[in-house]
């Protein structure tokens, strides 16, 4: 039988759980959370640094501690990690594992609990993000709404859209720091440069918060003055293929997700 207080528990304790863990304490959640012994040095801070986080002996003691588990670990470890463990303390399993369906993570499990996955990303460490969820159970959507926006995805087939989306936090970030290390070789100090790409970049995501589909789909061209500077970066990126660029790797992405 599962123990009375709610208890969070992570099997894996990588960059994902880190933040799922700092964005319920930072977001004022108070739930006992255990951690499992894997990845020793961040559990060790982990559990240092914040109250009621203890980190486990084994992934085991993770469950048998735990209501709600959340499986944080690399998919080829999926099959060794899951089928040894005994799983019929656990009221809900929740998956944070890239590219595995609710259904094939389930089969792995004699009478498993109830399944479902999502999307975190690391700035929902600070509450910052949308969280896509499949299937939208009240037990996740709870500890979720805590570092995020949670998106229900009734269709898991569009899940696979959306991890396909998530696959460009590393542009993003490379596009900025692109940004930022060209000002720098102009002579700006390179902290300085790095605030102003950030906060440019943060204000204009915060614009687009605001967009619907239709609004996004014309704001770039919509933003240009003819013949003026964004109009001149916009064709010369466009002329260099950077909108196929795009639109091919996120079809590698999809196709790698769904085995095709």
């Amino acid at each position: 039988m599962a123990s009375t207080t709610r208890t969070i528990g992570f099997v894996g304790t990588g960059e994902i759980a880190e933040a799922i863990i700092l964005g319920l304490r930072h977001g004022g959640n108070t739930q006992p959370i255990v951690v499992s012994p894997r990845s020793a040095g961040r559990s060790a801070s982990l559990a240092a640094e914040l109250a009621d986080v203890a980190v486990a002996t084994s992934n085991q003691a993770v469950l048998d501690e735990s209501n709600i588990v959340v499986l944080s670990v690399l998919p080829p470890q999926v099959p060794d990690v899951v089928a040894t463990l005994d799983w019929s303390s656990v009221d809900h399993l929740h998956s944070v594992v890239a590219g595995l369906a609710v259904a094939d993570l389930s089969s792995l499990i004699t009478d498993p609990p109830p399944v479902s996955r999502s999307i975190p990303m690391p700035p929902n460490r600070w509450g910052l993000g949308p969280i896509p969820l499949h299937p939208d159970d009240p037990t996740p959507r709870a500890m979720l709404e805590q570092i995020g926006t949670v998106i229900a995805v009734g269709d898991e087939s569009m899940f696979d859209v959306f991890t396909g989306g998530s696959a460009l936090m590393g542009t993003f970030f490379e596009f900025a720091a692109v940004s930022a290390g060209w000002m720098e070789k102009q002579g700006l100090d390179g902290d300085d440069a790095a605030a102003y790409v950030a906060g440019l970049f943060r204000s204009l995501a915060t614009q687009a918060s605001e967009l619907n589909g239709v609004e996004l789909a014309v704001q770039p061209e919509s933003c240009l003055t003819p013949g003026g500077l964004n109009e001149q970066v916009l064709r010369g990126m466009t002329d260099a293929g950077f909108r196929d660029a795009v639109r091919a790797q996120l079809d590698a992405i999809l196709a790698r997700i769904r085995g095709s």
